[in-house]
């Protein structure tokens, strides 16, 4: 159990607080008035849920920890509420996609800066400390993106290059992991074009001017459609110094189900359709058409 014991003349709580480590009970200090709403979509992945919340200190800046259900096993909200008491659960009775889970934690949130991470995200010691950090140092930025590493302590991609047919086409060559991510990580502070929805900083009011995430977008590219459009708008968007581990990215998993192959597709044309050239789109559909065809596959026009 964690004690703060009380130091007589010790300034008010409000301008010194302490950032307690649950793991290695080291405390650190931070004068930052910043609130973090952190919003994780849990779906059928209780194991690495659990992991995500121990790896989360108790800190000061965080003005709620919202965990969005996508139509989990009944029991879900009774086994994980022992491992915290500051947790919000909210439920769907189905799954209704990633960026739509999201939105509805929002709704929830009252932070400066709504912290989406996915369920299998570790935080490091000082995760949040950096992330503040970053958005202090930069006032003109909108989103922040991470430094993420693997189970291996591998670097992992986390940013990249908004997708056109040309890029796309070349990254065709490189390792699965590597196709939609810059060719070499940007240094901490770097504008990117866009950061991945497993570790993604918004500020709450950019996230509502944004309307949120695309709900189109069930599962994937709603993090490069959701940078594309605060582009538009004038937002940055920036890979901060914060660091975390990815521990099941689908790009290192084997067994990755063809519905969510299927979601990487859907998601692609539907970011082409809506961003890129109709000429780019239309060769783009006709490789994914071919591809479901091979894959037997079957094509529903309400893929875009």
């Amino acid at each position: 159990m964690l004690i703060l014991k009380k130091i007589q003349g010790a300034a008010k709580l409000t301008k010194e607080t302490a950032l307690c480590h649950q793991s290695s009970f080291r405390c650190l200090f931070s004068k930052s008035a910043l609130k973090i709403s952190i919003i994780i979509v849990h779906f059928f992945g209780e194991e690495h849920l659990k992991n995500c919340l121990d790896s989360i200190p108790l800190h000061p800046s965080i003005s709620e920890l919202v965990i969005v259900d996508n139509g989990s096993n009944e029991g879900f909200t009774e086994r994980i509420s022992g491992s915290r008491t500051d947790l919000t659960f909210l439920s769907n009775e189905k799954n209704i996609g990633y960026g739509a889970a999201v939105n509805k934690g929002a709704q929830a949130a009252t932070g400066d800066i709504l912290l989406v991470l996915n369920q299998d995200i570790i935080l490091h010691e000082d995760t949040l400390t950096e992330l503040i950090r970053s958005v202090e140092q930069h006032g003109n930025v909108s989103i922040w993106g991470a430094q993420l590493q693997n189970a291996r302590s591998v670097e992992q991609g986390s940013v990249g290059p908004f997708p056109t047919l040309f890029n796309w086409i070349m990254r065709l060559f490189k390792p699965k992991g590597q196709r939609k991510y810059y060719s070499s990580q940007p240094n901490a502070g770097s504008q990117v074009d866009w950061a991945t929805g497993a570790f993604l900083a918004i500020r709450s009011s950019s996230f509502n001017t944004l309307n949120g995430f695309d709900e189109n977008y069930f599962m994937y590219y709603e993090d490069v459609d959701l940078c594309k459009r605060a582009e538009g708008i004038g937002h940055i968007t920036v890979i901060s110094s914060a660091m975390a581990t990815h521990s099941s990215p689908i790009s290192e998993r084997h067994d990755v189900p063809p519905e969510l192959l299927k979601a990487i597709r859907q998601g692609q044309l539907r970011y082409f359709n809506e961003h890129r050239p109709k000429w780019e789109f239309a060769i783009l559909l006709i490789v994914t058409r071919g591809l479901y065809f091979l894959n037997g596959w079957k094509w529903r026009s309400t893929y875009l």
